[in-house]
């Protein structure tokens, strides 16, 4: 039986240079070397994810589309993918329930903490209500979104930007957004700052 087409990643900024893929690992989508710089990890799930990596202070790191064959492989990826950022706090996700789990438990097991958030919830802090009236709508104002926030994090931009990718952006943005806002509330209150 012949081995499993494999989807090269479609990489963006500093993302572009460490995502080789290694010919027979089965882990073959987890990131060569560590990241130190992604606090946040906003998946937007599916066979063929998006992920997009966060610094602490909110700032897009990297962006990329990768595809897992099947659930098993997806199984055996996560716990590689998220050991490859040292400094992870969060892990966002959206998406397929039963690959929620999969991602969530090897957060946890890591003292990761998990946001799982539906699509209505992010795009409502992200995109315009007529830009979120249907699903393709949203997917294409999705792109352009993450289009400029790429430029605007000076990082290369990808040959092509798919939309779940593009939509780990977002996401990852809101969920980014939000810590940031709860912080500075946070200190506020209690007198820090």
């Amino acid at each position: 039986m012949p081995d499993e087409p494999r989807a090269t990643p479609e990489p963006c900024g500093q993302d572009a240079l460490a995502h080789e893929q290694r010919e027979g690992d089965l882990d073959d989508r987890v990131p060569q070397g560590r990241d130190p710089s992604v606090a946040l990890l906003a998946v937007d799930l599916g066979l063929r994810a998006g992920l997009a990596g966060f610094s602490r202070t909110g700032q897009l790191v990297f962006c990329r589309s990768t595809h897992f064959p099947s659930p098993a492989r997806m199984k055996v990826a996560i716990p590689g993918i998220l050991a490859h950022y040292p400094a992870l706090q969060r892990l966002a996700l959206e998406g397929d329930a039963n690959l929620a789990r999969l991602w969530r438990q090897a957060a946890e097991r890591r003292g990761i903490r998990v946001h799982q958030l539906p699509a209505e919830v992010w795009r409502q802090g992200t995109l315009l209500p007529r830009e979120q009236r249907r699903g393709d709508d949203a997917k294409r104002a999705a792109l352009v979104r993450a289009r400029q926030i790429i430029k605007d994090a000076g990082l290369s931009p990808p040959k092509t930007l798919r939309h779940d990718a593009a939509e780990a952006v977002l996401l990852g943005l809101f969920v980014a957004r939000a810590e940031l806002t709860r912080a500075t509330s946070t200190r506020r209150h209690s007198g820090g700052g």
